[in-house]
């Protein structure tokens, strides 16, 4: 089992949070992309192995933001549903 600090269980917790907003259409992408980066920055104590992971699926989001209108609609839902269900499933793996 993984053992976290109380401060990145607070941070884990506003990512979800973050990216159920994003699913209920309260943010846009952009937003969602830098909160959380900025929350990952400000964590403390995760291990390389779980931060590559969850940098894996942000970057998906990351180039969507960036590169979103040469790709099809469709396309862009699906690669985002996925991120963003991955990125919820590793968050909470760790909250476990």
């Amino acid at each position: 089992m993984n053992k976290i600090s109380e401060h990145d269980e607070k941070l884990l917790n506003l990512m979800f949070k973050r990216l159920l907003s994003f699913e209920n259409k309260q943010v846009d992408l952009s937003e969602l992309v830098r909160s959380l980066e900025s929350l990952l920055h400000s964590m403390k104590y995760v291990t390389e192995e779980w931060e590559e992971k969850f940098l894996n699926e942000f970057s998906t989001l990351e180039s969507i933001n960036a590169e979103m209108p040469k790709m099809k609609k469709n396309e862009i839902e699906k690669l985002i549903e996925d991120a963003v269900s991955n990125l919820k499933k590793l968050i909470k793996e760790k909250l476990r």
